[in-house]
């Protein structure tokens, strides 16, 4: 059932049981996933709240409030999701179809939420000025936008961003039809993680140790390698460097010289 999900995604269901066993609950409701989002909160999740200047911590302070505290379930307890719980999950997978993405991630496990708007976690972050629409704009929005634009330089290119990530996040990696995004990438394993070599084939790089998210949204589907190309003109920009890959006997190895 959770194949599609990336690594935070399926932190945030652990998280949601054991916020649910701390409130004493004897199933996982829609509040936990919410407060699991929270605790995952780094990503685009937080890119999501900051950019209405909304507050997380408001959102679990106004959770526990209308919470009666019960005794702790121990977590050897088995808990199932509650009914408003699974049609968040499937909300979630249908949003994802819906954008065109092969993974279920935190943004939508989020819209998720949103949809089940009889849920007390969707009133909340409707009380919070977040609403299914609005939501769903700035995803696509942080997915597509970027701070420069390359529309003319590949075909077909919509948008393309190359920028800081938070440090505390990631690394996560996911690919489709339209998009390849990786967040929370070291620049040296954002090279590897494009061409699919090791990090020891590549050199030294200034500044290695920074993490960085690529976000790149084009408007159809299109050739494994044209999204490659994209994504190394891309770093080059961003980074003014030139990268060459050359295939060799023993592999791909890759070469890093400042641009002139």
């Amino acid at each position: 059932m959770f194949e599609r999900y990336t690594e935070q995604a399926r932190r945030v269901l652990f998280f949601a049981r054991y916020e649910a066993s701390q409130l004493g609950s004897l199933s996982i409701e829609a509040d936990h996933l919410l407060l699991g989002l929270i605790r995952e909160s780094k990503g685009i999740i937080s890119r999501v709240f900051a950019g209405g200047r909304r507050s997380l911590e408001e959102v679990r302070v106004e959770i526990e409030k209308g919470t009666t505290f019960r005794e702790r379930v121990a977590t050897s307890v088995e808990m199932p999701f509650s009914p408003a719980t699974k049609r968040v999950l499937q909300f979630a997978a249908q949003e994802a179809d819906g954008l065109q993405h092969r993974h279920i991630g935190t943004e939508h496990l989020l819209l998720g939420i949103l949809r089940e708007e009889q849920s007390n976690a969707a009133k909340i972050l409707k009380r919070q000025g977040l609403s299914i629409e609005s939501a769903r704009q700035d995803i696509v929005a942080l997915l597509a936008g970027s701070p420069f634009h390359s529309e003319q330089s590949v075909a077909g290119l919509l948008a393309i961003r190359v920028s800081p990530a938070d440090t505390q996040a990631g690394p996560e990696f996911s690919a489709g039809p339209t998009w390849w995004r990786a967040e929370g990438f070291t620049l040296k394993r954002l090279i590897a993680q494009l061409y699919g070599i090791d990090e020891f084939r590549i050199p030294r790089l200034p500044g290695e140790e920074q993490r960085f998210e690529c976000s790149v949204v084009v408007p159809r589907a299109g050739a494994d390698e044209e999204m490659k190309k994209i994504v190394h003109e891309a770093i080059e920009r961003f980074f003014d460097i030139t990268l060459t890959v050359e295939q060799g006997p023993d592999g791909a190895r890759v070469s890093v010289v400042p641009a002139r």
